[in-house]
């Protein structure tokens, strides 16, 4: 388990804030490190490929004494269905993502934890796997 959640610096995190997934592909170290996560996977939605559905600004985080980024994404017409939560390492030179689907007929009084699909991008190690999942552990709508 993950000690704690730091957040790093106040003028750090309100840099982070001031951008999303999307404004974050201007980066050219995060646009090339998000090009080679996708290379290296199958079938996904357009949507994730060029990471414009709708976003939330990022956030950053610490965990094991390093320092991410950290940001999501939903389907612009599925927002509550279909999300990707994105971790990039603070040089953006490494992205991995967690790409969380639910089925489209679900009832509304069920756990949408019990019948979500969770698909890991960029094989993250057990730590950003960890990460990730407590970042949709604290979904509003997730329990």
């Amino acid at each position: 388990m993950i000690a704690a959640w730091l957040a790093i610096a106040s003028s750090a995190v309100s840099a982070a804030e001031a951008v999303d997934l999307r404004t974050l592909l201007a980066n050219e170290e995060f646009r090339r490190s998000w090009q080679q996560l996708m290379q290296a996977e199958e079938r996904l939605p357009e949507w994730i490929i060029n990471l414009d559905g709708q976003s939330f600004p990022m956030q950053a985080l610490e965990a094991d004494g390093k320092r991410y980024l950290f940001g999501k994404l939903c389907e612009p017409e599925r927002c509550s269905g279909e999300r990707l939560f994105v971790l990039v390492d603070w040089d953006k030179d490494q992205a991995h993502a967690l790409y969380v689907r639910l089925p489209e007929a679900m009832p509304a009084d069920r756990a949408p934890s019990r019948y979500a699909t969770l698909r890991w991008l960029g094989e993250p190690d057990a730590l950003l796997q960890q990460v990730l999942q407590e970042q949709l552990a604290q979904e509003a709508d997730w329990y």
